[in-house]
């Protein structure tokens, strides 16, 4: 099985026992978008939510979107994260690609979630629905 931040995050959550039938992000994005239990605003996160976004034109093979599991709120957006990818965040504790934790910015207009800023080093800025929904609420829905 090829290793993505997709199956990273399933791994983390069916050790919780949730799983989730999907095998590209923009699936899950996709299927929970329009569910009373997303959350957009930055009030609402909490550690442990997952943040995912969906590409607007998905390829047919490879990267969909994006996915990862909040590790702590930080302030003015920024929150630090678990995830797979290949690229790094600022503050990594680990070599990329590979799995491991580091800060990114949530890109915010009051309280609403607009998008995303990668790295302070690649600020590489995206702006993009971004959804935040609960392991809990996730469970619920699959």
């Amino acid at each position: 099985m090829k290793v993505n931040c997709l199956s990273v995050i399933q791994e983390e959550l069916t050790d919780k026992g949730i799983n989730l039938p999907f095998s590209r992000v923009f699936e899950l994005f996709d299927a929970i978008e329009s569910s009373k239990k997303i959350k957009q605003k930055f009030s609402e996160l909490c550690v442990g939510d997952i943040v995912l976004w969906r590409k607007n034109i998905i390829p047919i093979s490879g990267d969909s979107g994006h996915i990862a599991i909040i590790r702590e709120i930080k302030d003015d957006g920024w929150i630090r994260v678990f995830d797979y990818s290949k690229q790094p965040h600022s503050n990594e504790d680990c070599l990329r690609p590979g799995s491991g934790e580091g800060d990114m910015k949530l890109i915010l207009d009051g309280d609403e979630i607009n998008g995303f800023i990668w790295s302070k080093e690649i600020k590489k800025t995206k702006m993009t629905k971004v959804l935040g929904i609960s392991p809990q609420d996730l469970e619920k829905l699959f």
